[in-house]
């Protein structure tokens, strides 16, 4: 990675990846998914269709619901539901604030892309922490307009849905939220070549 330019290769990145996103290749691959939503909610079926703000889900039962995108958090194949089970945890003083999905977007935690991407390069582990509580601890995969692909420990898949993050932290505990960065005057981290 140069130094210069910790995020060279961004550009290339996101025009291969920045408009892909889990809700159109999921309505074609008829692969069981498990959906965590706003308020302790859980699905497990498949995505049928996808709009721009919701998509039609089918539980395992046929029963058939549209769904907002915006009260999803995160989701993953249901054939790694136990490894995620295992990963995922909680922040209760987060959960405890009773947060719902936040509407206006420039009311939302953003994380820019330049932050990101050097994490993504050097394959560091971050902690996602969700609006609800949840905790996700993983390496990123990929960037999405609207999503981020992760990989937590051993392996496993996750979706996180952008506009579910409430803290992204590095394992020394730094926020890399778009707000502290620019209180700090710092767009990316100077990350060492595979600094985990």
């Amino acid at each position: 990675m140069d130094g210069n330019q910790p995020w060279a290769g961004l550009r290339r990145h996101l025009a291969e990846h920045y408009e892909r996103s889990v809700f159109a290749t999921a309505g074609a691959d008829e692969e069981r998914y498990v959906i965590h939503l706003h308020g302790g909610r859980r699905l497990l079926g498949r995505i049928r269709r996808a709009g721009r703000y919701d998509f039609v889900f089918a539980s395992d039962t046929g029963e058939e619901e549209i769904v907002r995108k915006i009260e999803v958090l995160f989701l993953y194949h249901a054939h790694v539901a136990e490894e995620v089970a295992r990963r995922l945890r909680r922040d209760a003083k987060v959960a405890a604030r009773g947060l719902g999905p936040i509407e206006r977007v420039r009311q939302r935690r953003h994380v820019k892309n330049k932050t990101l991407f050097p994490f993504m390069q050097s394959r560091t582990v971050l902690r996602f922490t969700t609006l609800a509580g949840d905790v996700l601890q993983g390496l990123v995969t990929a960037i999405h307009r609207y999503e981020l692909s992760l990989a937590l420990k051993g392996g496993a898949p996750v979706t996180l849905m952008r506009h579910a993050i409430f803290d992204v932290r590095d394992k020394k505990g730094v926020c890399w939220l778009k707000e502290a960065v620019e209180r700090r005057g710092v767009v990316a981290p100077q990350l060492a070549r595979g600094g985990r």
